[in-house]
């Protein structure tokens, strides 16, 4: 009896929770349309658009440079071990040819100098007092002339003493041109451009240069791509294009100057120094006389320049592999066009053929 209940009580359980299940269900929609995703339209996409146009291009290049002389002189010691004691130059000094501008210690030198004078002296005090009596002896009459031996003894001995003379003077000028090499002097007229960072009782070694004199008169404009800070600009590719005997516009001191390309990276000396090795030189007509080399200088050299012309932002063209692209927007669809180019700057390019007038062009 107690089975039969407790089979209907679980019976009964069982009915409840499939019945709630059941109801639990109904809270579903019934539509299928609500379970359909939501369409979501596309954006229309907005280009940046250019309509080419004719009209002037010009390649320029541009850089900033500083004034550097064509005549230079760099003074150094041939010996080592001299003792600085003097400098009498500084860094854009004018100086003129023969001007004293450093010295080292020579109080030795000078000393053998002296020594050497006086007996130089000495010696052609000893030659004279010899000719003058050879001759008094000459002038005498025979009768009361010396031995002929004794004459021609004193004319050897002042032979002799002439040698000597000559000897001691080598030897002063010696001296003399070993004091020359404790002085360094302005070959030329000039500006000091550099000195070596040295002071009084400083040694000094040998053929290490210690100041450098320059020619204001012979200044051109030196220009290093690695000195151009132009942002994003490729000085190195763009001088490839400059050629010697270009025109050139120099700015220096806010005045204008005209000048032409002297050099370039294509035809530098093979002998020239490292510092000409890959660089640009720049003539300047009728300087100021106050231009002072290691000034800076702006230029720019116009290397080629057409009118009215089919031009383009650059940004315009592009590369697909080895053609030259651009996009266009015909009829609200981008077409690809293959482009050829002419002149090109930093921010335009002249197209030559692909492109015609008045087309939209798309620039991103």
């Amino acid at each position: 009896m107690f089975r039969q209940v407790a089979k209907r009580i679980v019976l009964a359980c069982s009915l409840i929770i499939v019945s709630g299940l059941l109801t639990s269900c109904s809270i579903l929609p019934d539509d299928e349309e609500t379970l359909a995703p939501l369409s979501i339209k596309e954006p229309k996409v907005e280009y940046n658009l250019y309509k080419a146009t004719k009209k002037d291009i010009q390649q320029v290049f541009k850089g900033s440079g500083v004034l550097l002389s064509a005549r230079n002189a760099d003074l150094y010691y041939t010996e080592s071990g001299g003792r600085i004691k003097t400098i009498n130059a500084s860094i854009r000094q004018k100086v003129k040819k023969g001007d004293i501008l450093m010295t080292v210690d020579s109080s030795d030198i000078e000393e053998n100098i002296q020594l050497q004078k006086n007996t130089v002296d000495m010696i052609q005090i000893q030659l004279d007092n010899q000719n003058d009596l050879l001759k008094k002896y000459m002038s005498l009459p025979d009768d009361y002339r010396p031995a002929q031996k004794d004459i021609d003894d004193l004319s050897i001995n002042a032979k002799l003493k002439q040698k000597e003379l000559e000897n001691a003077k080598i030897t002063l000028k010696g001296f003399e041109e070993k004091y020359d090499r404790t002085i360094l002097r302005a070959p030329f007229d000039g500006i000091v451009t550099f000195i070596e960072d040295i002071k009084t009782g400083d040694l000094v070694d040998a053929f290490k240069n210690l100041i450098t004199i320059s020619d204001p008169t012979t200044l051109q404009v030196y220009y290093q791509p690695v000195m151009d800070a132009r942002e994003g600009s490729d000085a190195t590719y763009e001088m490839k294009n400059l050629k010697v005997g270009m025109t050139a516009e120099i700015t220096y001191r806010e005045k204008q100057y005209k000048g032409k390309v002297l050099m370039t990276p294509d035809n530098t000396p093979k002998d020239a120094s490292e510092k000409l090795q890959g660089a640009v030189l720049i003539n300047i007509d009728k300087l100021p006389d106050n231009a002072v080399p290691g000034d800076g200088a702006q230029f720019s050299v116009t290397i080629q320049s057409k009118s009215n012309v089919l031009v383009v932002p650059s940004q315009a063209v592009r590369y697909n592999y080895n053609d030259k692209v651009v996009q266009v927007m015909e009829d609200g669809k981008k077409k690809l066009v293959t482009v050829e180019t002419g002149i090109e700057t930093t921010l335009e390019v002249e197209v030559l053929s692909g492109l015609s007038e008045g087309q939209m062009v798309i620039l991103d």
